[in-house]
């Protein structure tokens, strides 16, 4: 028989198995996250979805509240809407790194995944970003980089 070698990029193989997500969902069991969303219908689907996975979810609905929060408690991750009454995501991103010192990992959301608002968010001192409406498997994967990395 003939054997050819075959490479692949795991990353990038997609299945519609929930069970082969890349990570070990376990290291998602009782992270803290800060999802900061105005909407509140985004809030309560992402919460719930989050909740699945056996994340602590508090939630704060614009950047002047998310800083209060942070002020209060400790969170293993902050998921920041970026466009926001009040206060948006890329103004409190820069209070809780620049006046805060805070360097808790910080994941935009925002519908607008042009480059521009990509680069503005990461410029701001966000970490990394997912495009709206979320999908809780990228998310999650995320989470569980940032989880593995520190």
């Amino acid at each position: 028989s003939l054997e050819i070698p075959l490479e692949f990029n795991k990353d990038k193989v997609t299945t519609n198995q929930e069970s082969l997500n890349e990570y070990d969902e376990n290291i998602l069991k009782n992270l803290s996250i800060l999802l900061v969303e105005d909407n509140p219908i985004n809030t309560l689907i992402a919460a719930e979805l989050l909740k699945k996975k056996k994340i602590i979810v508090d939630t704060a609905s614009n950047g002047l509240e998310a800083i209060k929060k942070i002020h209060d408690h400790t969170y293993d991750v902050i998921l920041m809407d970026i466009q926001m009454p009040d206060m948006d995501g890329i103004t409190a991103t820069k209070i809780i790194r620049q006046e805060l010192k805070i360097q808790t990992p910080i994941i935009a959301m925002t519908a607008n995944a042009f480059a521009e608002d990509v680069r503005n968010a990461l410029d701001a001192g966000m970490d990394a970003h997912v495009a709206k409406p979320i999908d809780v498997r990228d998310v999650c994967r995320l989470l569980a980089k940032f989880i593995k990395g520190q």
